[in-house]
């Protein structure tokens, strides 16, 4: 089946090496027509934003210094014939100004006073004007910002112009100051109206169903939206915060629902940036159809090279599979099995030479098999003997010191734990027993060491419930406890202490024997783990017996491990794996 499935991949990779190019360049040419229409607009839009900005700057740099503009507002209140020529002259170069220039709508000049009552004065380039007493001038963003601007031009965005009685327009304003040219001081506010509808007719007349276009001032508001309503109300939301406050020219960004695509321009005078946002569902809506049979008829050409393929492969595969298929038993452990293929082609001269083999395999492994175990059994055997003449050896020495001290009870106590350590010792049956017979025979070695050493040996032995019933080898911890004694503790000054405690740790159960004597070096101990038993003295015979019993039991995962430092005590770990099969124990049990 895998040969077949490779062939299938070939087949789909092939075509969709095809495919896939083919909907990416279709893609990439939409988008590079998309991406040169709004480069044109923001070209254009850029082009008439610095006109408009350009011509603010040239105007208010004209209007401040003029000379007869400041002799005007110098004056106090108009009440004579020349200040009311000065007037005409000024209003009259107002109006030509805004002749000449198309997009200026309104140029005024107020005085710096309290009030209108108080030296206030003003001329514009209307005729006549009524001001709107609820709208007081000097109140006016435009005004105060200008006040505090210390003689820069300051751009209020575009906001409606309704100081002026019956005279409301939507107007993009440009304030400053004007200044006495003797003291410094300030005598004046210019303010100049744009129209702005030069660059929102722009906006407009080029934002369609996928494209739309805004500005944002160099603070980070917007200026002007096509779609203003709806971000007033809430039912659309910009993006101004990521595009303030970056350098980024160009993101793509799912908001409210829909993925879109910025492109944004800088003007490097106002700092205000002009962006064109591209919606990519309704960009790509149009070449859906396209794309759609596209998709369509490259699934039809696979479908079509499967079913081609299957049935000239059929053949070829299936003998191939089966064979397969009889591999995977094999690598289970399943030698009395055949592979049968009725054709007589190469395939079939295969499987039929393969079937012999796996037969010849299966007799040679169950061979080495039977080797192995009786191998094991025999290294099984030759690592416990060892263990009950060591010990047997340790109690009777300390039964003879009892004995010669004349202390008939405690030597009679002594003999009674004896005999049923050889009891548990010499007893012939099940090598493995439970983690509690385990306990138990430690126990018995404890008693008779507790009344040989009497306040010099303090022992405990802590046995969780969850632990009682765990399998594990016979006499591990016996010697364990005798190694902590005799090289730990028995030329201790401060008296011994050697505890023993067990844990379920999941997958694998972990005993700890404790003492509080001289400690050692742990790369000494791991050092006699791995050395021949020959070479070493007769007290380290002990723990590598453990070691390997264990790992002969268990495998690799099972073993020996210390922590000490000097004067400090050792710990010696057992770690024995819980998740070993049950027919390893039963068939130890059956041999020993």
């Amino acid at each position: 089946m895998s040969l077949y499935v490779n062939l299938l991949v070939l087949i789909a990779t092939n075509t969709a090496v095809i495919g896939i190019p083919l909907i990416n360049m279709v893609s990439n040419q939409i988008l590079k027509v998309a991406e040169r229409q709004t480069n044109q607009t923001l070209e254009l839009l850029e082009y008439s934003i610095n006109r408009t900005l350009g011509r603010i700057y040239r105007l208010s740099d004209q209007l401040t210094a003029h000379v007869r503009l400041g002799e005007f507002l110098a004056q106090g209140n108009i009440d004579n014939a020349v200040d009311r020529d000065l007037e005409i002259y000024l209003q009259g170069r107002f109006q030509e100004l805004v002749q000449i220039y198309e997009d200026v709508v309104a140029i005024f000049v107020f005085s710096h006073g309290t009030g209108r009552d108080d030296g206030f004065r003003s001329v514009s380039s209307y005729s006549s004007i009524a001001f709107n007493e609820e709208k007081p001038i000097r109140e006016e963003q435009w005004y105060t910002k200008a006040i505090a601007s210390d003689g820069n031009i300051v751009i209020t965005p575009i906001h409606l112009q309704n100081f002026i009685k019956r005279n409301y327009r939507w107007v993009l304003s440009a304030s400053r100051q004007i200044h006495n040219n003797s003291n410094s001081e300030i005598i004046g506010v210019l303010l100049i109206d744009f129209n702005i509808e030069i660059i929102k007719d722009i906006c407009v007349e080029n934002s369609t169903e996928t494209h739309y276009y805004y500005l944002l001032d160099e603070m980070g508001k917007i200026l002007f939206h096509p779609h203003e309503e709806l971000i007033n109300s809430g039912l659309l939301t910009e993006p101004t915060g990521k595009i303030s406050e970056g350098e980024v020219q160009e993101f793509k960004l799912r908001i409210d629902g829909q993925k879109k695509m910025y492109r944004i321009r800088q003007d490097p005078y106002s700092g205000w940036k002009i962006i064109a946002v591209t919606k990519v569902r309704e960009l790509y809506a149009p070449f859906l159809p396209s794309i759609t049979f596209l998709l369509i008829w490259l699934s039809l050409v696979i479908v079509l090279l499967l079913v081609v393929t299957r049935r000239i492969s059929s053949r070829v595969l299936d003998p191939i599979q089966r064979l397969r298929e009889s591999m995977k038993k094999v690598e289970d452990g399943y030698f009395d099995i055949s592979v049968e293929v009725p054709e007589y082609d190469e395939v079939g001269a295969m499987a039929r030479d393969y079937n012999i083999m796996i037969r010849k395999i299966g007799d040679l492994i169950r061979l080495n098999e039977e080797e192995q175990k009786k191998l094991r059994f025999s290294d099984f055997r030759a690592l416990q003997s060892q263990i009950n003449p060591h010990f047997l050896y340790n109690t009777l020495d300390s039964v003879i010191w009892m004995t010669a001290k004349d202390r008939k009870d405690d030597v009679i106590l002594m003999i009674s734990s004896l005999s049923k350590l050889l009891r548990r010792s010499l007893a012939t049956g099940n090598s493995l027993i439970t983690l509690e017979e385990e306990y138990e025979h430690a126990r018995q070695y404890c008693i008779i060491q507790k009344i040989r050493y009497q306040d010099q040996l303090d022992y405990s032995l802590e046995l969780p419930e969850d632990c009682k019933s765990f399998i594990v080898p016979r006499l591990i911890l016996q010697p364990i406890i005798e190694n902590a004694l005799y090289h730990g503790i028995e030329d201790w000054d401060d008296g011994g202490d050697i505890r023993v405690t067990s844990k379920n740790c999941g997958t694998f159960l972990e005993i700890v024997v404790s003492d509080n004597g001289v400690g050692t070096q742990i790369s000494l101990l791991e050092k006699n783990l791995e050395e021949d038993e020959s070479t070493k003295e007769r007290n380290s015979i002990g723990l590598k017996n453990i070691n390997d019993r264990l790992k002969i039991l268990f495998g690799a995962d099972a073993g020996l491990s210390f922590r000490s430092s000097m004067h400090q005590g050792l710990d010696v770990i057992l770690r024995v794996p819980l998740n070993v099969k049950p027919s390893i124990f039963s068939s130890l049990k059956r041999n020993f």
